[in-house]
């Protein structure tokens, strides 16, 4: 079974999503909606090279941080400014 999730902040400048197509599952595809392009901006493995899929992504609503559940019950938090 295919699946995508994704998270839009406020501004509608950032999309967040992850799905569990094969080895990308294990990742986030943030892609910055000011610049559109068909390749993301930015694409988030999860610290530590685990494979479990990510189930959600929520991005803040100035868009600045990124939380992603893994489906081991993990919640990885990646904020820009840092």
């Amino acid at each position: 079974m295919w699946w995508l999730r994704f998270s839009l902040c406020l501004s509608g400048a950032q999309l967040a999503a992850c799905g569990n197509s094969g080895k990308d599952g294990s990742k986030v595809f943030v892609w910055d909606l000011a610049r559109p392009t068909h390749k993301p901006a930015w694409v988030i493995k999860r610290p530590g090279g685990a494979q479990q899929p990510v189930r959600q992504t929520a991005l803040s609503l100035d868009g600045q941080v990124l939380l992603f559940a893994c489906d081991d019950g993990s919640v990885w938090r990646y904020d820009w400014r840092e």
